[in-house]
């Protein structure tokens, strides 16, 4: 008697079952990442630099001491200065990546001190539009007090607006326009 035997054409429910899981697996890590392959640099500067004042408003309530965040024309960055409390001058804060450069072809478009929070702090309003070779500060003091201000960071198209709606820090940020 001879033994015929037939060769399988497909998978079993196992091993399917394993494939779909481990395909499940692989998904969940890569979808989350998603969305930050669509943000363009743009966009990805401006929640970076509302991430860099909330942090430095955090780091001035835990030490007690005057930050400012210098934004830098002719550099394309943003840098975190600490008042040196000898000298009462701003230095660079010593940062791991401080100062933190823009994207490539972001720049700073506008600039607006809001003149409620100017007033506050003893400085006068100011409003630059398009101006190099400038640096704009953001102030925030030992107590958390942000300045109030509003500007655009632009790319060759397009720009995106951030706002710090109050004292306190909040930052929002308006939709990407053309420009």
């Amino acid at each position: 008697m001879t033994v015929v035997r037939s060769k399988q054409k497909g998978f079993s429910l196992l091993e399917m079952g394993l494939v779909l899981f481990l395909f499940s697996i692989l998904l969940g890590f890569s979808i989350p990442a998603l969305p930050k392959i669509y943000e363009s640099d743009l966009e990805q500067d401006a929640k970076r630099l509302g991430l860099i004042i909330n942090k430095t408003r955090e780091n001035a309530l835990l030490q007690n001491n005057d930050f400012r965040i210098a934004f830098d024309q002719d550099e394309a960055a943003v840098a975190v200065e600490i008042r040196d409390p000898e000298t009462y001058e701003f230095v660079l804060w010593e940062n791991k990546s401080n100062p933190y450069p823009l994207s490539k072809g972001v720049r700073l478009r506008h600039f607006t001190n809001q003149p409620k929070t100017a007033s506050k702090f003893g400085f006068e309003p100011i409003k630059f539009e398009k101006i190099f070779g400038q640096k704009y500060y953001l102030n925030i003091d030992a107590s958390g007090f942000v300045d109030q201000v509003e500007f655009e960071l632009a790319d060759s198209s397009h720009f995106i607006g951030l706002k710090i709606k109050d004292i306190l820090g909040t930052v929002s940020i308006s939709r990407k326009r053309k420009i």
